[in-house]
């Protein structure tokens, strides 16, 4: 019987979209490569998107989105334009470890 893997889904396939893609590049990143490092079966990236480009596309603008989101975050607690900058280069190096 095939143990079937709960949880989050899309959170295990965009991390290991995100290693994949670090490790060889986005042209040579594969979607089984991703599923192989997401635990995964091939046909469940396919039920969230419909090809690699997608997928990468998708996992860029969700990236993109948490550091935009980060950033000003981090902008609005501070006052002073050096310090909105300061922090929000701050937000960017804890949000880029946890990434990686």
């Amino acid at each position: 019987m095939v143990e079937r893997k709960t949880g989050d889904k899309l959170g295990d396939i965009r991390r290991a979209t995100i290693a994949e893609v670090l490790e060889c590049g986005s042209s040579a990143a594969s979607v089984i490569a991703i599923t192989k490092r997401a635990g995964l079966a091939v046909g469940t990236v396919y039920r969230y998107y419909e090809n690699k480009e997608q997928l990468l596309r998708a996992v860029y603008l969700a990236v993109k989105t948490e550091l935009h989101n980060a950033m000003m975050t981090a902008a609005a607690e501070a006052s002073g334009s050096k310090a909105k900058i300061r922090s929000m280069w701050f937000a960017v190096l804890a949000r880029h470890k946890g990434l990686i």
